[in-house]
C-alpha cells in the first residue's frame, strides 16, 4: 500500500521564483549539451550528399592538381563525391567570395593558398573580409619556392644575384604569376630584407612567363618545385636558392635564401581548406580529421614528395596560426613596399 504522508512533516514547496530560477538554470546548462548533441549528429550524418570544393585558380597547376588528389581520397573515405570546381579570376577573389557567401553547412568549401592572407590588405574595395567570413579547416600541402635563372646567367648563387641588381637596378627583371601571388610577395620581401633591386614583372597566372624566361626577356623567377624541377632536370633553368627555412629534400644541393646572407627570410607556399565561418564546429572537426588521415597516406605523401611538396594535414588550430602569421607578415610587407593592385 502507498505510504501516507506524515502530518508532522508537511511537504516542502519551493517558492515560485526559485522554481522558475531552477528551471532557467537547467535550461541554460542543457542548451549547450543539446547543441553539442545536435552538432555531433550532424557531423555523423555529414556528408549526406556530394561536397563542392571551389578552387579559385585555373586548371593545370599545383593548386588544382593537389586539390583533385586530396578530394579523390576524401571521397573514397567518406562515401560521397568531393568534386572540384574551378572558379578563377580577379586574383582568386571570385571563387573565394563565392564560398564566403555560401550556406555554412559543410557542403561548399574552399581550397586555396596564402593569397587569401594577401587580398584583404592589398585590395581596398574587396567587398568581403576573408579573415572573418572564412575559417581555416586544414592545411593540406606546403612547399618552398625555388629561385631560377637561365643556365648561362653569370651569378653563381643568390648572394651574387642580389649584388648584381644593386649595381644595375634597372637591368634585371623577376617574373611572377600576378600581383599578390607568393612569387611576387617573395620578391617584395627580398627587396625589403636584402635591398635587392630587380624589377617585378607580373604575368597573368600559371606559367605564362616561361617563354619570356627561356627567351631572355625575364632574368629570374620564384617558382613552385612542381614546375621548377622539370625545368632544372631539362637543363633549361638553374636554381640559386629555396625560400624555406631548411633545404628542400627534393633539391638538397640548393641552399636557402637565409643561408646566403638574408637571415630570417622565409616564404612558404601552401594550400588548404577553408569553410564559411558559421559552419558547425563538429563538421569542421570531422573534415579536418579526415584531411589529416588522407595526407598521412603513404601513396599521397609519396606522390607529393616526388615533386618537392610536403604533405601536411594540420589541425584547425595549427592552420589558423599559420594563416594569422602570414596575414601579419604580408600586411606589413604590403604597407612597407606600398604595393597596389595595379
Amino acid at each position: 500500500m502507498p505510504r501516507k504522508p506524515d502530518p508532522a512533516t508537511p511537504p516542502v514547496s519551493l517558492p515560485r521564483r526559485r522554481m522558475l530560477g531552477a528551471a532557467a538554470a537547467a535550461a541554460a546548462w542543457g542548451a549547450p549539451l543539446t547543441r553539442a548533441w545536435a552538432q555531433g549528429d550532424m557531423a555523423q550524418g555529414w556528408p549526406a550528399r556530394p561536397v563542392r570544393v571551389v578552387v579559385p585558380y585555373a586548371p593545370g597547376n599545383i593548386s588544382d592538381s593537389s586539390a583533385r588528389v586530396v578530394c579523390r581520397h576524401l571521397g573514397d573515405r567518406l562515401g560521397q563525391q568531393f568534386f572540384v570546381e574551378n572558379k578563377s579570376g580577379a586574383n582568386t577573389q571570385i571563387g573565394t567570395d563565392l564560398v564566403a557567401r555560401a550556406e555554412p553547412d559543410g557542403y561548399t568549401v574552399l581550397y586555396t593558398g596564402p593569397i587569401i592572407t594577401v587580398m584583404g590588405p592589398l585590395f581596398e574595395k574587396l567587398g568581403f573580409d576573408p579573415m572573418k567570413e572564412l575559417t581555416p579547416v586544414s592545411q593540406a600541402i606546403a612547399n618552398p619556392l625555388v629561385f631560377l635563372v637561365r643556365p648561362d646567367f653569370p651569378a653563381r648563387d643568390m648572394r651574387e644575384f642580389i649584388a648584381m641588381t644593386r649595381k644595375e637596378p634597372q637591368k634585371y627583371f623577376v617574373a611572377s604569376g600576378g600581383i599578390g601571388t607568393m612569387p611576387h610577395m617573395a620578391h617584395e620581401l627580398l627587396v625589403s630584407m636584402a635591398g635587392m633591386q630587380s624589377q617585378h614583372v607580373p604575368y597573368r597566372g600559371g606559367s605564362s612567363w616561361v617563354s619570356d624566361f627561356l627567351g631572355g626577356q625575364i632574368t629570374g623567377i620564384f617558382d613552385n618545385p612542381s614546375s621548377a624541377i622539370p625545368l632544372i632536370k631539362d637543363g633549361r633553368a638553374r636554381p640559386l636558392a629555396v625560400t624555406s627555412p631548411a633545404r628542400s629534400a627534393a633539391l638538397p644541393d640548393v641552399p636557402t635564401v637565409a643561408e646566403q646572407g638574408v637571415p630570417g627570410f622565409e616564404v612558404m607556399n601552401w594550400f588548404g581548406f577553408f569553410a564559411p565561418s558559421r559552419t558547425p564546429a563538429a563538421v569542421l572537426d570531422r573534415l579536418s580529421a579526415e584531411i589529416g588521415k588522407v595526407m598521412r597516406l603513404p601513396e599521397v605523401s609519396g606522390e607529393f614528395g616526388r615533386i618537392g611538396v610536403s604533405s601536411v594535414g594540420s589541425s584547425r588550430e595549427k592552420f589558423g596560426e599559420i594563416v594569422a602569421g602570414d596575414f601579419r607578415k604580408w600586411s606589413s610587407t604590403i604597407r612597407e613596399r606600398r604595393i597596389t593592385p595595379e
